[in-house]
């Protein structure tokens, strides 16, 4: 169960972090989805992190969802690579058209391999609580072009 959201923000004469952009760019990708059934708990941006206790920028949308739930692809794609780390647990990134790529994290199971190419919507992972969480979610990051950008002007959540 969410029971917060840590909000983002940019601190007054805060300098963004280089390649991001809060700005909307057309990703010119024939069709995209959400990319797991879940709620907002962390936006893109400045915010007081709730692992290290020390203001910083987070680079993605953090989407909460019950342990198990099914990540699907955020568009067609190739998987890049797949990894585990202390900091994002077991993690993957698709390689989409046009400069775009997703970043998947926190996922208790992964469902694709490294070259492996996924369509829209496909299941790739269940969401978990690997890594450093505070709960099981996505850590759910998007870019074009090496410029990371704001997930939650591609997807579709309340």
């Amino acid at each position: 169960m969410v029971t917060a959201v840590a909000q983002a923000y940019s601190p007054e004469g805060e300098a963004l972090p280089s390649n991001v952009s809060f700005a909307y760019y057309e990703l010119g990708l024939e069709r995209t989805t959400n990319p797991v059934q879940g709620v907002v708990t962390s936006r893109f941006g400045y915010r007081d992190s709730p692992i290290h206790s020390v203001n910083e920028f987070h680079l993605a949308l953090d989407l909460g969802a019950a342990e198990g739930t099914e990540i699907v692809a955020f568009a067609d794609g190739e998987v890049e690579y797949i990894g585990r780390s202390d900091i994002f647990g077991l993690y993957f990134k698709i390689r989409h058209a046009n400069g775009v790529a997703t970043f998947y994290a926190h996922c208790s199971k992964l469902l694709v391999q490294k070259g492996d190419v996924v369509t829209c919507g496909q299941t790739v992972a269940l969401v978990g609580q690997t890594g450093e969480v505070t709960g099981p979610h996505l850590h759910f990051t998007l870019e074009k072009d090496n410029i990371r950008l704001d997930p939650a002007h591609y997807v579709d959540y309340d």
